[in-house]
């Protein structure tokens, strides 16, 4: 026993080294959690010797490790709380005050540069997402992609956003600059290209759009121009590249234009009313033909959804909504424009008869639905009135085809259900 003691606090002295990254003050307690999710408490001033001299920066056979400090000349017990990733790498790191977040937080990726570097003055002194939604952040919080570039500075004065908060470019040059006042977006945005030249400038005030917002293309000609009051869209016009008037909005009325960033094309049509979006919904493909249409009433989807065929006016497939849900008829058509299978829901649930044709126009299949779950359905194969399996009270055997008559699959069901392989 003495020959492995020994062997083992040699180890945890190469994987630390003499001169690492320690807590501050002496250690009076930790926890360790491996990495087969074992749990062990470590007390004794004997066992906790060796670990005082361990880097707990550097990569370790861990999964957590929880290291609690004696109090120092205030009366204050620190404690450092650190995470690590599969490959032994560190991965989160959290300093603490007698039992509350408060300190250093810093997050690593797996390959061992550094995600995040921010100052934690409250909180849950733990490293789940529950906990950090607890948090107060001061001063300024840095965030760095995977090679280590600088990708945003956020600033924070006692857990409000507070100044302007950057982001950047991989190359980096400013991609987006928001100004906070008080934890409201206060101020002008800016977006700029990876070259440095602006795209977009957005004013706000005390959180909502007010004012003047622009966009240009890369060649500095105007793209768009919006003037909001309270977040509501009073007046816009919207250009293509070469500077010919797309849509526009007056008294807060008409169509807000959408471009695709890569082609230029437009992409989008969003119609206004009353300073809102509200109405008809236009998504165009990339080579400029009506793609999808559907209707916004009070921020939802409500009504018929379209979506065409490519290049065509034959509609591919209906949908009805009501509030953002599905309900009533759902129907998808042949590029020849004949009829493909048609049903319906009710509150995003399967509800009622359901069909499916072949594509010379036999029936493929008749269902009925009771919220998703199948009660009954009758499978036939192409040319034959007679079904080839059936579902009863929601216990069979349903048959897939393809539209040309093709055997697809054959799915058990079992309680309305189907069943999964091995059940």
């Amino acid at each position: 026993m003495k020959m492995k003691s020994y062997i083992f606090t040699a180890l945890l002295l190469f994987l630390g080294g003499c001169a690492g990254r320690t807590g501050g003050g002496d250690l009076i307690n930790m926890q360790i959690i491996d990495r087969n999710g074992f749990t062990e408490t470590i007390g004794s001033k004997e066992r906790l010797s060796p670990y005082s001299r361990v880097d707990f920066s550097k990569p370790q056979p861990y999964q957590r490790v929880l290291r609690v400090f004696s109090r120092n000349e205030e009366g204050k017990s620190r404690s450092v709380l650190t995470s690590y990733h599969p490959n032994g790498q560190i991965w989160q790191w959290l300093d603490s005050i007698d039992g509350r977040a408060h300190g250093n937080f810093q997050e690593w990726h797996a390959n061992g540069r550094l995600r995040i570097d921010l100052h934690v003055i409250d909180g849950t002194a733990d490293l789940t997402e529950l906990a950090q939604k607890s948090w107060l952040f001061e001063g300024k919080a840095a965030v760095f992609d995977e090679n280590g570039n600088l990708q945003a500075e956020i600033f924070y004065e006692k857990g409000v956003l507070s100044a302007p908060s950057l982001h950047y470019h991989p190359n980096g040059n400013l991609q987006k600059r928001v100004p906070y006042v008080a934890g409201e977006i206060d101020g002008e945005v800016e977006l700029f290209n990876d070259q440095g030249k602006l795209l977009e400038k957005i004013s706000y005030k005390r959180g909502v759009k007010e004012g003047l917002a622009s966009g240009y293309w890369e060649n500095g000609q105007l793209q768009y121009e919006e003037v909001y009051e309270n977040a509501f869209l009073k007046t816009a016009r919207y250009l293509d590249r070469k500077g010919a008037h797309v849509a526009t909005i007056d008294k807060g009325t008409g169509f807000k234009a959408q471009f695709d960033p890569e082609s230029g094309s437009l992409s989008e049509l969003h119609e206004c009313q009353g300073g809102r979006s509200e109405g008809v919904v236009k998504l165009f493909s990339p080579g400029g033909c009506l793609k999808t249409v559907y209707k916004i009433k009070e921020g939802m989807k409500e009504g018929e959804e379209r979506e065409y065929y490519p290049g065509s006016a034959l509609t591919k497939i209906l949908c009805t909504w009501h509030e953002d849900a599905l309900q009533g008829p759902i129907k998808t058509w042949y590029p020849d424009g004949s009829a493909e299978s048609s049903c319906s829901y009710h509150q995003n649930k399967k509800q009622g008869l359901s069909f499916a044709w072949y594509r010379d126009g036999d029936l493929m299949l008749s269902e009925e639905y009771h919220q998703d779950s199948l009660v009954a359905g009758s499978y036939f194969e192409r040319g034959s009135k007679r079904p080839i399996s059936k579902v009863v009270n929601g216990k069979g055997l349903a048959s897939l085809f393809d539209p040309d008559g093709i055997l697809n699959k054959k799915i058990p069901y079992e309680g309305g259900l189907p069943l999964l392989e091995g059940q």
